[in-house]
């Protein structure tokens, strides 16, 4: 083992609480990880704001998880993905980024009734990113696009189990499940934190069409975090077990509310907060 091995430290960027999908699946993949994540929940939600100015946020937080020292930066954001990565590597070429994308070519490889369901924000699916992955992988199947941006709101109020959440996610995939579609895509790392209640629509869809085609939801959170694992250990030349890595929350909003939302959405007892830093930041911009 190299005795020279320096700990490297993963930044995880989303516009809120969302990242914390992709967050915890890099957790699972590489438990021993520093992990810094950010949320700019100033600034909340992304997905209505121009281009220009999704850039102009992200590129801010990134800068300030590098000046934390991270050295892996995960964009745990379809939108800012969309918008923002290509300015991101330019901007700073020493940093490997991981970016979101709507997983459309596993969903293809999926589907047997040759149409599926893309549940995602505005700019994402009228992005020239995902215009360019349905080119790619899915001209041979009907691609239904559904911006599901109440979804957003609901998960960043932590209301994931509520009875009027469960009536929205049914009013905006009932439509896209009518309409064929045998595989979801989850376009924004918002949406598995409703899958409770989307797996609730589609049971129910399934009780009352019989003759239906059993639906698969994809998920692109554990795909994105390999590949944060195959970047950190490409900065790595030696693997120290690191027992007390330190995750680190930050948000440039209420810290408090951000707590609590956080920790519920993790599944994670009040009584093992001490786990985490949790604090309120200022991004310049």
């Amino acid at each position: 083992m190299n005795s020279q091995f320096s700990i490297l430290l993963i930044g995880v960027f989303d516009s809120g609480v969302g990242g914390l999908s992709v967050w915890r699946e890099i957790r699972r993949c590489i438990p021993d990880a520093p992990l810094i994540y950010l949320a700019d929940q100033a600034h909340v939600p992304y997905g209505p704001r121009p281009a220009h100015e999704i850039i102009q946020l992200t590129e801010a937080c990134v800068h300030w998880l590098i000046e934390r020292g991270c050295q892996v930066i995960v964009i745990a954001c379809n939108t800012a993905t969309a918008a923002a990565l290509p300015h991101l590597r330019s901007t700073f070429p020493h940093i490997p980024f991981v970016g979101m994308e709507p997983a459309v070519k596993p969903a293809v490889a999926l589907t047997r009734s040759g149409v599926i369901g893309v549940l995602a924000t505005h700019t994402t699916v009228k992005s020239a990113r995902f215009a360019s992955l349905v080119q790619r992988y899915a001209r041979d199947v009907r691609v239904i696009e559904r911006a599901c941006p109440t979804w957003v709101a609901l998960v960043e109020r932590g209301e994931i189990d509520h009875s009027q959440t469960l009536s929205q996610v049914a009013g905006d995939l009932q439509p896209v499940i009518a309409a064929g579609a045998d595989t979801l895509v989850l376009g924004c790392t918002h949406f598995p934190f409703l899958s409770t209640p989307i797996q609730q629509v589609l049971a129910d869809w399934h009780v009352a069409h019989p003759q239906a085609p059993v639906t698969s939801v994809v998920d692109p959170a554990p795909a994105v975090a390999q590949q944060c694992l195959r970047q950190w250990q490409a900065q790595s030349h030696a693997h120290n077990h690191l027992p007390n890595a330190t995750l680190e929350l930050h948000t440039t909003g209420d810290p408090h509310t951000f707590a609590q939302i956080a920790l519920h959405l993790l599944g994670i007892p009040n009584n093992e907060q001490h786990v985490m830093v949790i604090n309120r930041v200022r991004v310049a911009l």
